[in-house]
């Protein structure tokens, strides 16, 4: 009789694990959009400062943050101005320490928000602006402009960091930042020079600082310092009465200056 054999299992080797290429192709297309869509930001808010006239005196700067967490939460920056307020431009008001922002580094106090997430925040008030900063998102994706002279390409942004922090605390930079609390009385000095005045166009300078007022007492703050930006706002091309109608216009509460030691001698 013939042996009946018994079946041979077939043998079966295992395959190696594949990549989703749809996973793939999705995690590139990403990226791909992301670089396009930061660049046409970039680009956009540089026509907008070039339209407004200041475009050599800024630098613009994207800057992506990732949130923590699953859910979300802050960044770790404040912002001030807005529409509904006396400065339109929102800008950025407190890196809290030890924040995403603080450790990434790139956020700077007083940097211009241009955009965020693709959001133009022209025009918006600032509870808006906030609205749009605090929307659920596991990025935030701003678009600031900064001063140019707080700027330099050639470093990193761990020095630029640094540089900014001396630059805020120290009076041997060439420009510095002074906080003045505004009261009934104003900020407590007078101004002189700017654009078109009798002698030409000159820096803005501070003319005279009263005793016991804001500027006096907060102690920084020179006669024959130059102002440069006022909460912000470029004041370089103003002329003398542009600048001190701007000043008075000003809400009571906090103003920041940005300062330079001018080698500019006083006209009296």
């Amino acid at each position: 009789m013939e042996a009946i054999r018994a079946p041979v299992a077939p043998t079966v080797t295992a395959a190696p694990p594949v990549t989703s290429p749809r996973r793939l192709s999705s995690a590139i297309k990403e990226e791909e959009v992301h670089d396009e869509e930061v660049q046409k930001l970039v680009e956009e808010a540089k026509k907008q400062l070039y339209v407004e006239g200041v475009a050599s005196q800024f630098v613009v700067l994207p800057v992506l943050l990732r949130r923590e967490g699953m859910d979300g939460g802050s960044v770790g920056i404040t912002l001030a101005g807005g529409a509904d307020y006396e400065v339109k431009e929102i800008t950025v008001h407190k890196v809290i320490a030890g924040s995403i922002a603080d450790r990434d580094g790139r956020v700077l106090k007083g940097d211009r928000v241009m955009s965020i997430n693709g959001r133009d925040v022209r025009g918006v008030s600032h509870g808006e602006a906030l609205h749009i900063l605090k929307a659920p998102n596991p990025r935030v994706l701003l678009v600031l402009a900064r001063n140019a002279n707080l700027h330099h390409s050639d470093k990193g942004t761990t020095e630029v960091k640094k540089q900014s922090t001396h630059v805020q605390n120290h009076r041997d930079s060439e420009a510095f930042f002074v906080e003045l609390q505004k009261d009934a009385t104003g900020l407590g000095f007078s101004i002189e020079g700017g654009k078109d005045s009798p002698q030409g166009d000159r820096p803005l300078l501070i003319k005279r600082i009263f005793k016991g007022g804001a500027a006096d007492k907060e102690g920084q703050l020179e006669e024959g310092d130059e102002i440069l930006a006022i909460n912000n706002h470029p004041v370089t091309n103003m002329t003398r009465t542009e600048a001190w109608n701007f000043l008075k216009k000003l809400p009571e509460g906090v103003v920041q200056l940005q300062i330079n030691k001018s080698n500019v001698m006083l006209l009296s």
